[in-house]
């Protein structure tokens, strides 16, 4: 049986067709639907594929399951406010920096979920939610379908912006949404550093090669397409100082300013004997020029089995 909800279609199956028991011990069960994973059976203890990731959520079943594309109106349960987030927005937020240029912080939330305008239920895609300060996590300012991440204010235009890892693009806000700049962002796996390296009015970006080896560093510019990513090779700034390292180098603990320059505390890991590897600190520089200079390198604990 097809029941019309507004512009959604509900299909109801039978509880005994689905699992070949009685309705009244599906009536004591729920079953959990986590984002972007099949469905629990909790009957046979197995995932399965019947139930789309994301479309039911802690929904009581009953003697006819609910198969449904979108959430929207829970069927004979409380309505849920928009249709478009058909997941619980409960996720962690991510502080995003200003994003509308008017002086106040926002943050998202974003996760893979069912796409709803597809009639295909195992479609997935990303969806990122946009919030001002202190605003109801059902009620976002903006739905954007892309899995989003912050990387500050690249151009220096008071608007900070989003990156897509996926499609290797950044958006920014333009008064009623947001807005892809196609080729803007090379290649992927920025991480948002908070801050700007080089003191040029344009927030930064970074990541670490795969081997540990070097620092990237995105600068910003006040065209978008015009971001510079500079290599820096740690180990060989080390091997000027006299020190071997045969680590590798994964992330920024903390980064300060003093005297004009950027301080950037690097952790570092070597794997010094079988069951031992150290935890090392990197402390460097970066001028203006993007230039970068060694201050300090230690160890500063140990990693054991099991710690």
């Amino acid at each position: 049986m097809i029941i019309a909800i507004g512009n959604v279609s509900v299909q109801k199956i039978s509880a005994k067709k689905l699992y070949d028991i009685d309705a009244d011990t599906v009536k004591s069960h729920q079953l959990q639907v986590e984002n972007g994973q099949p469905g629990y059976d909790l009957f046979t203890g197995e995932w399965n594929q019947f139930m789309s990731p994301g479309m039911l959520r802690k929904t009581t079943l009953s003697a006819d399951v609910e198969v449904r594309h979108p959430i929207g109106d829970i069927w004979e349960q409380t309505p849920w406010p928009d249709p478009q987030i058909n997941f619980f927005p409960s996720l962690p937020t991510l502080p995003a920096g200003d994003l509308y240029g008017d002086g106040q912080q926002n943050v998202v939330i974003r996760t893979g979920t069912a796409d709803e305008r597809d009639d295909d239920i195992s479609t997935i895609t990303g969806k990122t939610l946009v919030y001002s300060a202190n605003q109801d996590a059902s009620s976002p300012d903006y739905i954007v379908y892309d899995y989003l991440t912050p990387i500050g204010d690249m151009s220096g235009s008071g608007m900070a912006n989003l990156y897509s890892a996926e499609a290797q693009q950044i958006y920014e806000f333009d008064g009623g949404g947001f807005t892809e700049i196609p080729g803007a962002l090379p290649e992927q796996g920025w991480e948002y550093a908070l801050a700007d390296f080089d003191d040029d009015g344009n927030d930064d970006a970074y990541r670490f090669t795969d081997d540990g080896a070097a620092l990237e560093i995105l600068f910003g510019d006040s065209d978008l397409n015009n971001l510079f990513v500079e290599l820096y090779y740690l180990p060989e700034l080390l091997v000027d100082e006299g020190i071997i390292f045969n680590g590798n180098f994964y992330n920024i603990k903390d980064h300060f300013k003093k005297d004009g320059l950027t301080y950037l505390m690097v952790q570092g890991l070597d794997q010094e004997t079988e069951e031992q590897t150290g935890r090392y600190l990197l402390l460097v520089s970066i001028d203006s020029n993007r230039d970068i200079e060694f201050h300090q390198f230690f160890k500063y604990s140990d990693v054991w089995p099991g710690n």
